[in-house]
């Protein structure tokens, strides 16, 4: 009985690195992924900025303020490509015809 009690201790233990190495894995995982977005919506906004600096330069600051509130969310949705579909047309089989 008290080898099968060592082997069942060493495969818990076994199992606690393993799971502590996954967690470990998906902490870092979701790091990468928030540094992603947090860099994501830096862009977003020196777009709008250098955007808004050349469409309307003499801007007042309350002007820029809402244009870059209305431009933002606009880049941001472009950079969620599940939301973004192309408008190309299909492509066309040439089956059938002859050359």
């Amino acid at each position: 009985m008290g080898l099968f009690r060592r082997h069942v201790h060493s495969l818990k233990g076994a199992l606690h690195k393993i799971r502590y190495g996954i967690e470990k894995q998906r902490l870092a995982l979701q790091k990468e992924r928030l540094e992603l977005e947090l860099a994501t919506r830096k862009f977003a906004f020196e777009i709008a900025d250098m955007m808004i600096g050349r469409l309307y330069p003499d801007a007042d600051a309350k002007t820029k303020l809402m244009l870059s509130q209305t431009l933002v969310p606009n880049l941001l949705q472009l950079t969620n490509i599940k939301g973004l579909e192309l408008g190309l047309p299909a492509p066309q089989s040439n089956q059938g015809e002859s050359q």
